[in-house]
């Protein structure tokens, strides 16, 4: 694939050398920029040759780096000129959605998209675009651009044979290394750009064999008690032998295995309540001692020795609870096997949305409907909500009568379910003369791309 025009070459050359972004960024935009964006909105299936893989990542580290730096207004984000008709800007910005669509873009390129879609909000109407220059006229005047929207520099470190000059050859790799020394600010190279090589990915692969032998290790440690520990779960609690169960008169009576080792026993008494259901017509003709209606549980017994065992203690009075025959040691303490289970029974934490976030997202939504000279925040999941919300504010803004002073939320109700959510309740816009509107509000948020997002806005006064 062979490059088509300033922009693609500029791309290659800021692929191999990122350290000059901030110089291509205090340029004007070059010229051929329909057909870099062509490239890097191509499906990832469609390069098959090295050349042509290197061409569309560099066509989309161009876009991320120059288009959608911090300091880009909207006409630079979706790479136009000011006066560019409103057919090329809606097909820049279909192929920018198009590659930054949540189910083609990963997760690093896909935080841009709502970037593009404000400033596609911007320049979308007449009217809006009308709007967006003459901020840009105003504030142009404090901090005024050099033309063509570039930016001033103090260093100029042009690359030689394609920058400034325009339908120059891409240069030698060994004329970009001989290229200025640059700020430690702009020397770092992404790491994305760069293949590891045979050592690195040897290194990575052997950090994590380490880390997951700690881990392992760690684990280990925590869940499995130690066997010389006399206060360990193992030590402190028996494992029963073959037990027999069985419930008359409202008890319950534990009977060891007569063929399994006699431990040193205690008497404890237990609640008349059984902890297992068991039937009423099995409950009815049990004996005082086992029978074969009784449910046995085979587990093997723990010697005698492996733990202090106590004194038996007197038989009951006559007339109490029946007593339950249980081996040695007190039973409060669970067993290591009963932990670990619990352990490994208890749910993954699954990340859940921020809370806090979609409250702060209202917030500002109502303070945008007050306010009378700002852009659309950043916080909508579509460019046709951004339309609604302004129809909306000037609606609202229109009936106000005054300065209103606060936006106030009357018995919100939150609906929150997984990766959405929903505000009702009342409002009431107040001043310092007094309340100015009320009515009812309903705002619905989506979680995409790890924030909260509003999706619909409605007032009704």
């Amino acid at each position: 694939m062979k490059p088509a025009g300033d922009a693609l070459a500029v791309a290659l050359a800021l692929l191999r050398a990122p350290g000059l972004r901030a110089t291509v960024r205090a340029r004007p935009l070059p010229d051929g920029l329909g057909d870099l964006l062509a490239v890097a909105a191509s499906a990832d299936g469609a390069a098959h040759s090295t050349e042509a893989r290197e061409l569309r990542a560099a066509a989309r580290f161009f876009v991320e780096q120059i288009l959608f730096a911090d300091d880009s207004d909207a006409y630079r984000i979706l790479g136009v000129p000011r006066d560019a008709e409103p057919a090329l800007i809606r097909r820049h910005y279909r192929l920018l959605a198009s590659w930054l669509h949540p189910d083609r873009a990963a997760v690093g390129a896909a935080v841009f998209s709502s970037t593009l879609n404000v400033a596609f909000a911007r320049l979308r109407t007449d009217q809006a675009r009308a709007t967006y220059d003459a901020q840009l006229e105003r504030r142009s005047s404090s901090s005024p651009e050099l033309a063509g929207g570039a930016r001033p520099t103090e260093v100029d470190r042009a690359v030689p044979g394609v920058w400034p000059r325009r339908g120059g050859p891409v240069p030698h790799p060994a004329i970009l290394r001989q290229r200025t020394a640059l700020p430690p600010e702009e020397s770092a190279i992404l790491w994305r750009t760069r293949p590891l090589g045979g050592t690195g990915l040897r290194m990575l692969a052997g950090g994590a064999i380490v880390l997951c032998a700690a881990l392992i290790w760690i684990d280990t440690r925590r869940t499995v008690p130690s066997e010389s520990d006399p206060g360990s779960a193992s030590s402190a609690h028996p494992r029963l032998t073959d037990v027999a169960f069985a419930a008359p008169s409202g008890t319950i009576s534990l009977v060891p295995n007569p063929d399994a080792p006699a431990p040193a026993a205690a008497v404890i008494e237990v609640p008349a309540r059984a902890a297992v259901p068991v039937e009423p017509t099995a409950l009815a003709g049990a004996p005082d001692g086992p029978s074969s209606a009784a449910l046995r549980i085979g587990v093997r017994p723990v010697p005698p020795d492996a733990a202090p065992s106590r004194p038996a203690a007197p038989p009951p009075e006559p007339g109490r609870a029946r007593s339950t025959a249980v081996a040695a040691t007190p039973p409060s303490v669970p067993p290591a096997a009963s932990v670990t289970a619990e352990r490994a029974a208890a749910p993954t934490r699954a990340e859940t949305p921020d809370a806090a976030q979609a409250s702060s997202r209202v917030q500002r939504a109502m303070r945008y409907l007050l306010e009378s000279d700002t852009p659309p925040p950043p916080i909508w999941n579509a460019p046709d909500v951004v339309d609604e919300v302004i129809r909306i504010r000037s609606a609202l803004q229109g009936r106000l009568t005054g300065s209103p002073a606060r936006f106030e939320l009357e018995a919100p109700h939150w609906t929150v379910i997984p990766d959405q959510a929903v505000l009702r309740g009342g409002y009431r816009i107040a001043a310092d003369t007094g309340t100015l509107e009320t009515g009812h509000i309903r705002i619905a948020l989506v979680w995409r791309e790890h924030q909260w997002l509003i999706s619909a806005l409605q007032m009704e006064p």
